[in-house]
């Protein structure tokens, strides 16, 4: 059932390039700000990172439980992909690549600076102050950005199962949509390393097998005992080593989501060997 879920998700993002209507996070964002009303983050990060994170796991889990056992399985099935669908990524990265590799095509590094604001780490205007720098900073974050759209999401899905993956994606809301107040943002960074550790590790793997085995696997085989350096730059490097076209910054794009876009069809490939001989 995990791969069928998996597939069909996958083929709705694909046709839609980003499903908004099921991806609100309104909801969320009021839980915390009514909890923020009852509790003191400042003085407890880590204990009100956890009620805000698992209370709406736990409310998937019992949506979960009632919709087992129905019509042959066909509610669960389709709970299961509406909650995958809500635990990928935000908004289109192929649409906002293309519109910051438009940019740069034209010369316009200030309207680069805005577009590459979209995939930037907390969607802000990048902190680079010339065009180098810029570039330098967009592939990184969009590097990250396919990890945490689909990659870590899979991941969690077929080892725990959708509430896990909610779960993923919550506390990447946590981080990503200014929702913290002092305090909240460091616990809720390290949680978020922690969920990415291994499935980080596993891209680099599918990463060496689709780009430059030798050079991608040297840093993965030293990612193995990196417990300092944040994802992004784990993963930037894994990118970097996997051969990026450098002919031009907008070539760079392009190899980073090829890249991506192999080693997803290559992790679905094994899924699906794995659902046939399993």
């Amino acid at each position: 059932m995990e791969f069928l879920v998996i597939l069909i998700s996958l083929l709705l993002v694909y046709l839609n390039g980003s499903v908004p209507g099921i991806q609100r996070d309104r909801w969320y964002q009021s839980w915390v700000e009514s909890l923020r009303k009852r509790l003191a983050p400042g003085k407890h990060p880590e204990a009100y990172l956890m009620i805000s994170l698992v209370v709406p796991v736990l409310g998937v889990v019992f949506l979960l439980w009632v919709a087992s056992g129905w019509l042959m399985g066909l509610p669960y099935l389709a709970l299961n992909t509406l909650l995958l669908l809500y635990a990928f990524g935000r908004n289109d990265l192929a649409v906002a690549a293309h519109a910051y590799t438009s940019a740069l095509s034209r010369g316009d590094t200030q309207g680069a600076y805005h577009k590459a604001a979209v995939f930037n780490f907390n969607h802000n205007q990048v902190a680079a102050d010339d065009g180098e720098g810029l570039h330098t900073e967009a592939v990184r974050a969009l590097s990250y950005r396919y990890f945490e759209h689909y990659f870590a999401v899979i991941f969690w899905f077929c080892v725990l199962g959708a509430p896990i993956a909610v779960l993923y994606r919550l506390a990447e809301l946590h981080t990503d949509l200014a929702l913290d107040a002092e305090g909240e943002k460091p616990a809720a960074e390290q949680w978020l390393w922690l969920m990415e550790w291994v499935p980080a590790r596993l891209m680099g793997l599918s990463l060496t097998a689709v780009g430059n085995f030798s050079a991608c696997f040297q840093r993965w085989r030293k990612s193995l005992t990196n417990t300092e350096d944040s994802t992004a730059t784990v993963l930037n490097d894994y990118v970097l080593a996997a051969g990026l076209d450098n002919s031009r910054p907008t070539q760079q794009v392009r190899s980073v989501q090829t890249l991506y876009w192999r080693a997803l069809v290559l992790v679905v490939s094994v899924l699906a060997l794995l659902t046939i001989f399993g």
